[in-house]
């Protein structure tokens, strides 16, 4: 092969070995301004007990299987009223579907009795239906949340709403190339395992009123609060042409826990409930934790995600002091609960 073959294969190669080094389409969230995009998240566990302690009773912890399902479906339709730089200013939300159903299974022995309880649970959320605005307070750095039409009372279904349903924290703060790796926030990772935030969910069938403590101290928005710990990592895996539109397939990998002080939310849950044995709760913490991995896929097109796919190992640990009058003596009871099980979570935004 001469120079002047060499010379001419370099330079036809050339553009490839560019394409190959060059960054990446920009990374971005910036949806057209007035555009609407319906998104819908779906959350599915499937949670063993691993095990169960019980100190103070005098008595051996019963033996206890239990497995517990929980399917939650969100249909959000959200309206990106005005645009600021890498966020709304103004969002219009409107709650099209809130729907969740679950089912536990448990069989416990006592003394050689064993007994076996079946519960099926579907839940609703009175957000169902209505529309919430959400407007950006510059000065504070806060959302001033507010029903649409506006409520004349302030209203306590506001207070726990999450306005990022987009997953834009995850996105790389500089250009980034295919293969390259980065941080997520451990923060906006709430708004993953718990799209929207706490959506206020109720039991609907009248056989699941004992699961109402339960539901709503079970809530991921209430568990996970807002220290995460571990480590969460995004890697640029490919651009690619999804049904002709250009898309960003990002790889994520999670490893993250979380602790939770939870008894004022569950004293408040029981106020107006205490039995005449006049039980309380003394201490109430959860522990979370999820270890899995996925993909997002981001519209390079309009700015916006396209999918969530991500599952996992989820390990949730409960423990509860409580405290009982019985004959006259005050008696304290002590009592941990660890499951763990598979979990996944996906979002499609159209």
């Amino acid at each position: 092969m001469n120079a002047r073959t060499l010379l001419f294969a370099a330079a036809a190669l050339a553009p490839f070995a560019l394409a190959a080094h060059s960054p990446a389409p920009r990374l971005r969230f910036a949806p057209g301004e007035g555009s609407s995009v319906t998104k819908t998240f779906e959350t599915k566990s499937t949670l063993s007990l691993d095990e169960i302690t019980v100190t103070g009773t005098g008595t051996q912890a019963p033996s206890m299987e239990m497995t517990m399902t929980q399917h939650q479906k969100i249909v959000v339709t959200d309206q990106y009223a005005k645009m600021r730089e890498g966020a709304p200013q103004k969002l219009l939300r409107s709650f099209d579907e809130i729907s969740g159903e679950g089912s536990s299974s448990m069989t416990m022995s006592v003394l050689g009795d064993s007994r076996k309880h079946d519960q099926n649970m579907r839940a609703k959320s009175d957000l169902d239906g209505k529309k919430v605005v959400f407007d950006w307070n510059a000065d504070d750095k806060t959302w001033k949340k507010s029903f649409e039409p506006e409520a004349d009372d302030e209203n306590e279904e506001l207070k726990g709403l999450q306005e990022d349903m987009d997953f834009r924290e995850v996105l790389p703060t500089t250009e980034v190339k295919e293969g390259d790796e980065w941080d997520i926030p451990l923060g906006s990772l709430r708004n993953l395992f718990a799209p929207g935030g706490n959506l206020a969910m109720a039991p609907e069938n009248t056989d699941a009123t004992s699961l109402k403590m339960g539901l709503e101290t079970s809530s991921l928005s209430n568990m996970i609060g807002d220290k995460l710990e571990g480590t969460a990592k995004a890697t640029l895996a490919s651009i690619v042409t999804i049904e002709g539109i250009q898309c960003a397939r990002i790889h994520l990998d999670l490893d993250v826990r979380s602790s939770v002080d939870m008894t004022d939310v569950v004293k408040k849950q029981m106020e107006g409930q205490q039995d005449t044995a006049n039980f309380t709760f003394e201490r109430v913490t959860s522990e979370f934790g999820f270890a899995g991995n996925g993909e997002l896929v981001w519209d390079l097109s309009v700015g916006h995600f396209r999918s969530l796919d991500v599952s996992g190992q989820m390990t949730v640990r409960n423990d509860q002091s409580t405290k009982f009058d019985l004959s006259g003596k005050s008696i304290s009871v002590d009592q941990k609960m660890s499951f763990s099980g598979r979990t996944s979570y996906t979002a499609k935004a159209r």
